[in-house]
């Protein structure tokens, strides 16, 4: 089998159809799979997995699927990997899809490329019709170093995985968090993998709704960046400036005004001791340098000598 594509399940009857369609229709000379794993839905998602299962199998594709207790996406992915025969890995949202001739064109360029990792671009879908592109990286297609990989997207969509990848059993989602996708898929190019190749072409929608986690109201289950990060920096093998430049930047850049707008002030005293104890001395690192811009590190600087007052002066002076 060439490749397995695992699709985690949940309540999503709106685009599930649409989903397996997406898949259904590639036409392709690789072998591949449907792994489904269904995390509990209490909507139609058991039956529509069902009845394209019987599509799958007239069109000579499996579909399989199991269902499981609710425990979240990240076990519901890591069901799909010990299912999974296929040589290659390709994980997809229940609302997303494939462009026409992904697998194809996806396999073939990672056989042409000898790659471990293939790296390709998204477009996000909204819901009033808009569309934008999502790319995996910014820079033009070709092979990436370790370090580059890095500091890519940690989405697990738009790649393609050797399944040798994932013989280490500690290389899982962690479950019970969220942000479980940041916690894995930078160590995947960190010590065995192979060739890493960014094909710049556009083979996944990325649909947007109002339910994402990042658009959803402050809870104190923010804080699992924390756990997040953590199980990274133990799945990392080296690549100490690559780890402390992506815990600044999730950190200082993203959810230190999560966590300021949430009104989480012990959140931001934890993040500040974290990179106190872990990377005290990151405003030299030339990554962050390199990749932010002044007022960026600013604000940084104000958040990790915690003078949050004047953080809300100058916020309240810029809306004025």
């Amino acid at each position: 089998m060439d490749l397995s594509i695992i699709i985690p399940v949940y309540n999503a009857k709106e685009h599930l159809a649409q989903t397996l369609g997406s898949v259904l229709s590639q036409e392709s000379v690789f072998s591949f799979e449907i792994v489904a794993v269904d995390d509990g839905s209490v909507d139609s998602s058991p039956e529509i997995l069902a009845l394209f299962a019987g599509k799958a199998a007239e069109k000579g594709i499996s579909l399989r699927w199991e269902r499981q207790e609710n425990r979240g996406p990240a076990a519901a992915r890591n069901r799909g990997l010990e299912l999974a025969r296929g040589d290659t890995i390709l994980f997809l949202d229940a609302d997303d899809r494939l462009m026409p001739e992904a697998v194809s064109s996806l396999l073939s360029e990672k056989k042409r490329r000898g790659a471990s990792i293939l790296l390709f671009d998204s477009v996000l879908s909204y819901p009033d019709g808009r569309r934008e592109p999502f790319p995996a990286c910014e820079r033009e297609a070709g092979f990436l170093s370790e370090e580059e990989y890095m500091l890519s997207l940690p989405c697990p969509w738009n790649k393609l995985f050797d399944r040798s990848l994932f013989a280490d059993p500690r290389l899982r989602f962690p479950e019970g968090i969220l942000y479980e996708d940041l916690a894995l898929i930078p160590a995947l190019g960190s010590g065995k993998a192979g060739a890493i190749y960014y094909d710049k072409r556009v083979f996944h929608e990325y649909v947007q709704s109002e339910h994402s986690i990042m658009r959803s109201p402050y809870s104190p289950r923010k804080r699992d960046i924390f756990r997040s990060l953590d199980h990274l920096a133990l799945c990392v093998r080296g690549h100490e400036r690559e780890l402390e430049y992506l815990y600044f930047s999730h950190l200082y850049l993203s959810f230190a005004w999560t966590f300021r707008e949430g009104g989480d002030t012990e959140a931001l005293r934890e993040m500040n001791r974290l990179m106190k104890e872990k990377f005290p001395h990151w405003q030299k690192n030339p990554l962050i340098r390199g990749r932010t811009t002044r007022k960026q590190r600013l604000f940084a600087h104000l958040f990790y000598r915690e003078h949050f007052q004047l953080i809300r002066f100058w916020k309240g002076i810029k809306k004025a």
